[in-house]
Formats: structure tokens, C-alpha cells, sequence
């Protein structure tokens, strides 16, 4: 098995408000990817807007729909210009096809960086 570090999400803006956004899928289990999964090692939301927003946090796996069965992180705020770190979202395990939403309660205010380990055949 091959685990490789990546940037699984790189600063993406969330453009929509108040729907989930699909950030990143775990790599697809069939060939030529083979995906195991993934592990997320680090989650960084910012807010660069001048009020605060409410966001928050899903791992839903492949052929599921976003519910809060699958809420990593529920609701949180972060206040103006700063950035929070969820604890929650660290060290989870993402199964191959599933797919990481981030929603926030204003377009253009968040970005999401997370960086993990893919792992595949």
C-alpha cells in the first residue's frame, strides 16, 4: 500500500452561501487510483470577511447524501479575521469516493486549506 502526503484542498473559497460545498473526494477505489482511503492531518478555515460567519463540517461517504449523520463539525463561528482549527475534523478517515462539504453563512467569506494522506494500491 502507497500512503502519499498531499494538499487536499488549497485555499479553496466557499462561493456559496448556506449549501454544502463539495471540497475534496477521497481517490476512487477502482483502477487506476485504487483508493484505500484517506486520513485528513490538518484542517485551516479562515475568515477574511469583515463580520463573523457560521460554518460548518461533513465526511460523506460515497453514495450518501450531506445529513447529520455526517456532521464532523456542527455549527461554530468564526469571528472576523481569524482563523479556527477544528479538532474534530484531524486524524478522521475518509473511505475511497467519499467526499468532504464545508458549508458557510456567507458567500466569499471562508477559504479551507487541508492537507492529508492518500493512501492506494
Amino acid at each position: 500500500m502507497a500512503a502519499t502526503q498531499a494538499t487536499l484542498v488549497n485555499g479553496v473559497s466557499i462561493t456559496v452561501a448556506n449549501t454544502p460545498t463539495a471540497l475534496y473526494s477521497s481517490p476512487d477505489s477502482t483502477a487506476p487510483t485504487s483508493g484505500k482511503g484517506t486520513v485528513i492531518s490538518a484542517f485551516t478555515i479562515s475568515n477574511s470577511s469583515l463580520t463573523s460567519v457560521n460554518y460548518k463540517c461533513w465526511v460523506v461517504p460515497s453514495g450518501s447524501s450531506v445529513s447529520d449523520a455526517f456532521l464532523l463539525v456542527p455549527e461554530r463561528v468564526i469571528k472576523t479575521l481569524k482563523t479556527d482549527v477544528p479538532y474534530e475534523v484531524v486524524s478522521h478517515f475518509m473511505p475511497a469516493n467519499s467526499i468532504l462539504y464545508v458549508e458557510c453563512s456567507s458567500a466569499a467569506a471562508v477559504n479551507v486549506r487541508v492537507s492529508g494522506v492518500e493512501l492506494t494500491v
